[in-house]
């Protein structure tokens, strides 16, 4: 099924089909209407109500949201006004995710704050800071993939059910970890890269440890004490052409623990800058 063009295509719908897929009474509905949470489009002065699919869709999410948290009908009217503002349609957005297989979830607090975005999306909001705030701040959230098939079982002809695809998630899985460290050992491989180097060599031995050789460029008259460092283990060589100190090679040994390997020895090259 393809989203776009969803709203163009679908017949516009009544207070019957409301009190069909959200269970209003008539009198609900018209109590809705006159505190402002439901659209109140009609066809002429006296005409009946009429209902396209996005209003359709903002109706049954205010209808599960009272039920399931109470909220008052004045306060669904701000969320009603948010999601049918001028070229928003949250329907066919959230109709594009599930499609794609992905949870999708509304986030609001009915007064300054709505979010309709994946579960993926939230989790990002959450790491980026977003909800950092030193005020008190109370939300809902709710998930809205049984309200979009619900929606959908009206307005198309062909019965169709959008599930969540855990296929998806699999994936997007292994994309992120393609930038997270596995194990111990590209955790180390990362946190010396981290040190800065001018460059960089990594060879693979046949026992599945790494071999490193790192070169830094550092300052004529550097203190070897202090290029050595506090750690155990290593070996310090020098080269010296024409009374000068042209290069230091140093090697440490470490080991990390992590899923029973270690991290292989670590060769560093320190080139020492040549004085003018």
């Amino acid at each position: 099924m393809k989203s776009e063009g969803l709203e163009e295509q679908l017949e516009r719908f009544t207070a019957s089909d409301i009190r069909e897929i959200t269970g209003l009474t008539y009198r609900q509905v018209n109590d809705w209407d006159s505190k402002g949470a439901l659209p109140n489009e009609r066809e002429g002065e006296a005409g009946w109500r009429k209902f396209s699919s996005r209003e359709l869709f903002v109706i049954v999410v205010c209808t599960e949201i009272r039920r399931c948290f109470g909220v008052p009908i004045e306060k669904l009217a701000w969320l009603k006004s948010f999601m049918l503002k001028q070229n928003a349609n949250h329907f066919q957005s959230a109709v594009k995710m599930v499609e794609h297989g992905l949870a999708v979830c509304i986030l609001t607090d009915f007064e300054t704050t709505f979010l309709m975005d994946s579960d993926v999306a939230f989790e990002n909001y959450f790491h980026q800071g977003y909800f950092r705030r030193h005020d008190p701040q109370n939300y809902i959230l709710l998930g809205v993939n049984s309200l979009v098939n619900k929606v959908l079982s009206v307005v198309l002809t062909e019965k169709i059910q959008l599930e969540i695809a855990e296929e998806v998630y699999e994936a997007l899985g292994r994309a992120d970890a393609l930038h997270r460290a596995q194990d111990a050992q590209e955790a180390e491989v990362l946190r010396i890269m981290r040190l800065g180097f001018s460059s960089l060599k990594m060879k693979r031995k046949s026992s599945g440890d790494l071999e490193l050789e790192i070169e830094r460029d550092v300052v004529p008259g550097t203190d070897l004490n202090e290029l050595l460092g506090d750690e155990d283990y290593q070996t310090l060589i020098t080269k010296k052409h024409g009374g000068h100190i042209t290069r230091i090679t140093r090697s440490v040994s470490q080991r990390v623990e992590g899923k029973g390997k270690k991290v292989p020895t670590v060769v560093v090259k320190v080139k020492l800058n040549k004085e003018e």
